[in-house]
């Protein structure tokens, strides 16, 4: 799990996203309901919508078995959607390199097939080009691996061009007499083994040090990935060139899982160890039942990883969505804020890294009243006094609106915080309009008068 997101109920959005791998957070604040320009969300002069949708790949897989095989050393631009056979031969390794052949970008795919299905997950080989860029691979399975290389072209138009190159400890291979010998390159010489070191055992959610040996390229990286999982797929990993030790996180699952080394291009597994990772448990005290908006004192036993959090949710929301919440490093006990409608609820313990609900308690949020008394009519412009009675929550107003405004809205407010009884103005235009009590978190309306505004 990279990205931990707390979702709005009210306005159905993220309002604060924390990145896990680098520990980034982004979070919005002061919202306010208000209609939107259009012209905010148009493409800018000079710039093209472009959608890019993850690739089928059993779609295209089906189209394999009549593609034409093409045999080394060969230089081959092919168009959007063409795909191309290269048949591996024994002691031998296929050197690849792909270029960009238009102005655009452009996706291509090289990945080993064997009985018409890929042996890898293609997703893990897809390479992305930019204006002229090009990139290099080598793949190494032989005929027992592998019946062909398979180049997909996904999107825009991409030259391919190829050689054999000598495996690691057989004989160079004879070059035909009409084709000089190519230079290797120094991914085809690379020396390929590789290491990996890490503890037997580690709890979920914790970053731990991996130690490594290998090529270590730029876009090497560890990974830690179910026993299942092909080469390119993994729960979490780091790029190589990010250190050694190298920190990981261990799943937010317990399990058997394994730690890789995995060759960037091609996503080639080279090393591995298994490591178990081991479950953590938590416990969640609410003291209530409590008042709506009033907070809630919890008493809370868990791992306190960095980003844990507690939440008030209704029972059959998922561990990740919340009403209320506060990170577990804000103290213990602390307080969460109760829900904004009355209730039964849960006090829950998320694991941040996965959104994983360690534990929970039920808790009962009870209604709150409200009172507001004005006077049945007052002059347009003219000062009138409001008196009211409620919970008094520090984000509750009172206000003078329209019938047909929502809760939230109004022609006039004042903070309930500036105390009872308050001075209101009336609204200038003459009218029916009522006086309200409004809890602030979510907008509630306990309470309402009406009152006339006569002309003056």
């Amino acid at each position: 799990m990279f990205v931990t997101a707390w979702v709005s109920d009210e306005f159905d959005v993220p309002l604060k996203v924390q990145t896990q791998l680098d520990g980034r957070t982004v979070e919005l604040r002061n919202i306010k309901r208000a209609p939107q320009d259009v012209g905010l969300f148009a493409v800018p002069a000079g710039y093209k919508l472009v959608t890019i949708e993850p690739e089928p790949p059993l779609e295209w897989a089906k189209q394999v078995a009549d593609a034409p095989v093409l045999t080394p050393p060969f230089e081959k631009t092919l168009a959007e959607g063409a795909i191309i056979r290269i048949r591996p031969q024994a002691g031998r390794r296929i050197s690849l390199q792909g270029t960009n052949a238009g102005d655009g970008s452009c996706t291509f795919t090289a990945v080993a097939f064997k009985g018409g299905k890929p042996v890898d997950d293609p997703s893990g080989n897809m390479v992305t080009l930019e204006g002229r860029d090009s990139v290099k691979e080598v793949h190494g399975e032989g005929p027992a691996e592998a019946d062909d290389i398979v180049v997909h072209v996904a999107r825009g138009a991409v030259t391919i061009k190829t050689e054999f190159v000598a495996a690691p400890g057989s004989a160079p291979a004879a070059t035909p007499a009409a084709v000089a010998p190519a230079p290797s390159t120094p991914a085809a010489t690379q020396d390929l083994s590789a290491e990996v070191s890490a503890p037997d055992s580690a709890e979920v959610a914790m970053c731990i040090d991996v130690s490594w040996k290998g090529p270590a390229n730029s876009d090497d990286y560890i990974s830690v990935a179910r026993p299942d999982q092909p080469p390119g797929a993994f729960v979490n990993r780091a790029l190589v060139r990010e250190g050694n030790p190298l920190k990981v996180w261990t799943p937010s699952d317990p399990g058997q899982f394994e730690m890789r080394y995995i060759l960037g291009r091609g996503a080639k597994l080279l090393a591995k160890s298994p490591i178990a990772v081991t479950a953590v448990t938590a416990k969640v005290e609410p003291a209530g039942p409590v008042n709506v908006a009033a907070w809630i004192e919890v008493k809370w036993e868990g791992p306190a990883r960095d980003g844990d959090y507690i939440t008030v949710s209704r029972p059959d929301q998922k561990s990740g969505a919340f009403l209320g919440v506060t990170l577990a490093k804000e103290g213990n006990p602390l307080k969460v804020r109760a829900p904004s409608d009355a209730g039964d609820y849960e006090v829950r313990y998320i694991l941040a890294r996965g959104a994983k609900l360690l534990a929970k308690a039920p808790i009962t949020v009870n209604p709150v009243t409200a009172e507001v008394r004005a006077p049945a009519s007052a002059a347009a412009g003219a000062e009138f006094e409001v008196q009211w009675q409620g919970p008094g929550y520090s984000e509750d107003f009172v206000s003078v609106a329209r019938a047909n405004q929502a809760p939230g809205e109004y022609v006039y407010f004042a903070w309930v915080r500036q105390g009872s009884p308050m001075k209101f103005h009336g609204p200038k235009e003459p009218g029916t309009y009522e006086v309200r009590y409004v809890l602030g978190r979510g907008k509630r309306l306990l309470a309402k008068t009406t009152i006339t505004i006569a002309a003056p």
